[in-house]
């Protein structure tokens, strides 16, 4: 009995350890970076979990997590993503190569220079507990500009190389 009981501790332990509530991110702010909102809810970046995976300019990879708070289902979403960066795609070099400023927002609408794929998604309540696990398939996606995601890995960048990849909104000084 004792076996099973420990065996089923074993098996909720990384359940338990991973589980976030509102008030946690809420009280670490040095920790939780806030990046953005809309009229559902909030989003921020965990700073410990942001982790470079490639610097090889004009490539980049880095792993973060972002957790999205929807105020309308009481809920958190944990987004662990990894993002891809080509800098030789970015907002400053697709300006220098277009022909006219309807080629190049064109071009930036489609693509930024940067694409991510979500690693997975646990979801909780906003004490804690855990609602959701989904498992994701890792295909690789291109953010819409301004989104939670692009967000996301716009801090992440500039967290980890002190620099813009592309130009920030006025509303995204980090």
């Amino acid at each position: 009995m004792i076996k099973i009981f420990f065996y089923i501790l074993l098996i909720l332990f990384p359940i338990t350890t991973n589980a976030i509530s509102l008030q946690e991110i809420r009280d670490n702010p040095t920790r939780f970076k806030y990046i953005y909102a809309d009229n559902r809810g909030d989003g921020y970046v965990d700073i410990s979990s942001i982790n470079v995976i490639r610097y090889a300019p004009p490539y980049y990879v880095i792993n973060s997590s972002l957790y999205l708070v929807d105020y309308s289902k009481g809920a958190i979403a944990q987004i662990n993503s990894t993002y891809f960066y080509d800098y030789s795609q970015n907002v400053t070099s697709t300006l220098e190569k277009s022909k006219n400023k309807a080629e190049f927002t064109n071009k930036i609408l489609k693509y930024a220079g940067i694409k991510h794929k979500i690693n997975s998604m646990p979801t909780y309540d906003f004490s804690g507990n855990v609602l959701s696990t989904t498992p994701y398939s890792g295909n690789l996606t291109t953010p819409a500009l301004l989104s939670p995601a692009y967000t996301a890995a716009m801090f992440s960048f500039y967290n980890s190389y002190n620099e813009y990849f592309n130009p920030p909104d006025k509303h995204q000084k980090f």
